[in-house]
């Protein structure tokens, strides 16, 4: 998944899969069946995503730049990430899993997502396999945002647009992993981040 200006690529996120990789002994299960069920979860999730941020990716406030990317630093920084770039228009920030979900929040989406994420699975490696296709929450991957924004003076508008992407901290040889989050944490992660980031605006609930 690569960060795209535009908000219908914007992807939220905010989970990665820990899938425990069992020694694969002969009659069992492949690493090529093990990566294809990987693939297709991937994919899944992407297309999901996609149409969840195409109408909660990116929203337009009366507000300066300025003052945008001081309530986008702070909200990161309260949902548990660290800057680790930034410039005038956008900043980029890390985190561990499950951030930014307390462990309560998150096994309400592990409930939601794992039994749709290992349906899938099944279709490569079987039912029992599947159950190895976890949602990590132990800090075993990161999470990745970006957050653009953009002002029209003319209209005295600021566009923000946020993106998330997931990366294991540790690579395993001859397997991929994903960037796309679990749906539900993308949905879940979007409430989270526009509810934190309008309160730092000074945007109050009519």
């Amino acid at each position: 998944m690569q960060f795209n200006r535009h908000s219908n690529n914007m992807l939220f996120v905010k989970k990665g899969i820990s899938i425990v990789l069992l020694v694969l002994i002969s009659g069992c299960v492949s690493m090529e069946q093990m990566q294809n069920g990987m693939d297709e979860i991937d994919s899944f999730w992407g297309e999901v995503n996609q149409k969840i941020i195409s109408s909660n990716g990116s929203r337009v406030y009366f507000k300066e730049l300025n003052q945008c990317l001081d309530a986008a630093k702070k909200t990161a920084i309260q949902l548990g990430f660290t800057i680790k770039e930034e410039n005038n228009t956008s900043i980029i920030v890390i985190a561990l899993t499950p951030a930014p979900f307390s462990k309560d929040e998150y096994k309400a989406i592990k409930a939601i997502e794992e039994p749709m994420m290992q349906a899938i699975a099944a279709n490569h490696v079987g039912k029992f396999y599947s159950n190895f296709y976890t949602l990590d929450e132990s800090g075993k991957f990161y999470v990745t945002g970006k957050v653009n924004i953009t002002s029209e003076k003319v209209k005295n508008k600021t566009l923000v647009q946020i993106s998330f992407r997931v990366d294991p901290r540790d690579k395993i040889k001859g397997f991929v992993y994903g960037h796309n989050p679990p749906p539900e944490s993308v949905r879940k992660g979007l409430e989270k981040w526009w509810d934190a980031f309008e309160s730092n605006l000074g945007i109050s609930e009519s």
